[in-house]
């Protein structure tokens, strides 16, 4: 079992999923702890069916226009980050693209969503990276449209 395990349910209330992850609510960035950053972000949900999960609830809710998700107070080490994704729409390729850039490293160029996969359905990354400062920094950087996040995970990944 890992020592640091966080994931919130990006744009909703938390729960726990099919293998038994707990992920919490989704909250504001305070010092010393974990959340998302942007003002004018806001949460999104629909009632739809999402295609390609079966983690209905976790996709069915968003955050629309964080710039950042930050997580401090992490011990030096490598960490795995799982960002998850769903247009909660018939958004037109192309119409939504932003950089994902983890610990200042461009990690996705101009990701767009629905051109990969289409509207109402689920997109899952995983990337490993390294943090030596204490902090882990998941920004998000808007090249059309809002950028948008389903859910935030971060685990402490000592065997890679």
């Amino acid at each position: 079992m890992p020592k640091t395990r966080v994931g919130f349910d990006s744009g909703g209330t938390g729960g726990v999923d099919a293998l038994g992850d707990t992920w919490s609510p989704d909250q504001a960035y305070s010092t010393g702890g974990a959340g998302w950053l942007g003002q004018s972000s806001k949460p999104v949900s629909t009632t739809e069916s999402i295609s390609g999960t079966g983690e209905q609830a976790h996709y069915q809710t968003q955050r629309e226009g964080a710039y950042e998700y930050r997580f401090d107070g992490l011990g030096k080490g490598t960490y795995q980050v799982e960002l998850n994704y769903a247009e909660l729409g018939w958004t037109d390729p192309n119409a939504r693209l932003f950089d994902v850039i983890i610990e200042g490293k461009l990690v996705t160029p101009a990701l767009d969503v629905a051109g990969e996969v289409g509207g109402f359905a689920a997109l899952a990354t995983s990337q490993f990276v390294q943090v030596d400062d204490g902090q882990l920094n998941i920004r998000f950087v808007s090249r059309a449209g809002a950028p948008i996040v389903n859910g935030v995970r971060v685990t402490e990944r000592p065997d890679k």
